[in-house]
């Protein structure tokens, strides 16, 4: 039994230049604050953006001045953008990126808020907060299907299209019949009979999958 050695293959790193992508990210987010800081801060107000803790006007609230939370937002967005075309390590990417997002949306809503007529000038953060996870339900029950198929070694690619089929036969056989369980039990069959629409062989849905990969 012979044995061969095979020698270490030295690989050059890969000179992407000075516009990385990191760079390039930074080159929006700076014209993205600058944009805000002088737009949003122009359009906005000196009245008071307020910032409910509570389902209405009343009650606590975290508040500021229109005009200046809009300029001084978009300077955070600005710093965060000259921060990323400056170059930072690749662990301060996500972070730094996610604080001059968070800084343009907040000089939006200033301008925003503050632009509301006397006394609409508030957002409640109670129900937008309560909003976003009933909108989100659906989509982190698909997340969840997904996570468990792919653990199981199934790759199923319609998820998004059985959740609609479901929904849409819960709120048809729902209606007509007037009972809540006719529409679960409905939701049910209508998200199975959905895979009624892909191939029933292996062969022919690998065949299936790569042809409408190669499209």
């Amino acid at each position: 039994m012979s044995t061969m050695a095979v020698p270490d293959v030295a690989v050059a790193p890969v000179d992407e230049g000075f516009w990385t992508r990191s760079r390039k990210v930074g080159l929006t987010l700076l014209a993205l604050g600058l944009l805000a800081a002088v737009l949003f801060g122009a359009l906005a107000t000196d009245q008071q953006a307020r910032f409910t803790l509570s389902d209405d006007a009343s009650g606590a609230a975290l508040e500021i001045n229109g005009t200046i939370g809009a300029i001084l937002f978009g300077i955070i967005a600005v710093a965060a953008g000259a921060a990323l075309l400056a170059g930072v390590p690749k662990r301060w990417f996500l972070p730094v990126l996610g604080v001059g997002l968070v800084g343009f949306v907040l000089s939006f809503l200033c301008w925003q808020v503050s632009a509301a007529p006397t006394g609409q000038n508030f957002m409640p953060l109670v129900n937008i907060i309560r909003g976003t996870f009933i909108l989100a339900l659906p989509l982190i029950f698909g997340a969840l299907a997904g996570v468990l198929c792919e653990r199981s070694g199934v790759v199923n690619v319609a998820i998004e299209g059985q959740l609609l089929m479901g929904a849409f036969s819960g709120a048809l056989f729902g209606s007509i019949s007037g009972s809540v369980w006719v529409g679960l039990v409905a939701a049910a069959i209508g998200a199975r009979s959905s895979r009624c629409c892909w191939p029933s062989s292996p062969s022919a849905t690998w065949s299936t999958r790569s042809s409408w990969a190669s499209c």
